[in-house]
C-alpha cells in the first residue's frame, strides 16, 4: 500500500508575499488623476462644462506645459500609447492635452474643496 501525502490547501486567488505588494498609497486626488490616465474619454470626449472648458482652454498653452507634459508621460508610460493612438486621428495634440489637464485641474479643485469643507 502506497501513502499519498495531503494535497496543499487549494486557494482561488494566489497568494503572494507581503514583499511584493504594492506599497503605496494614494490620495484622492492621486487615484482620480490615474483614473483619468486610464480614460481615453479623458482625451477624446468634449468635456460636459463646455463653457468652462472654453473659458479654461483661452487660457491654455501647450508650449507652456511641455515639461508637465513630459513629467506625465514618464510618470505614466501607458499614456504614451494614448497618444499614439489618438493623435492625430482622432483629436490633435492640442486637444489633447488641453481636455487632460482640464480634467486634472477639476479634480484639484474638487479635492481641495473638499478638503476645506
Amino acid at each position: 500500500m502506497v501513502t499519498v501525502p495531503p494535497a496543499p490547501p487549494m486557494t482561488l486567488f494566489p497568494v503572494r508575499p507581503s514583499a511584493s505588494l504594492p506599497t503605496k498609497k494614494y490620495t484622492r486626488f492621486e487615484a482620480q488623476v490615474l483614473a483619468l490616465r486610464a480614460d481615453p474619454a479623458t482625451f477624446t470626449v468634449e468635456p460636459e462644462d463646455s463653457e468652462g472648458f472654453g473659458k479654461w482652454s483661452a487660457l491654455f498653452s501647450i508650449d507652456e506645459m511641455k515639461e508637465q507634459i513630459e513629467t506625465v508621460l514618464h510618470e505614466s508610460p501607458g499614456l504614451e500609447s494614448f497618444v499614439e493612438r489618438l493623435v492625430p486621428s482622432v483629436v490633435d495634440y492640442e486637444t489633447f492635452w488641453s481636455r487632460y489637464f482640464f480634467h486634472v485641474d477639476k479634480v484639484f479643485l474638487y479635492t481641495s474643496f473638499r478638503y476645506l469643507q
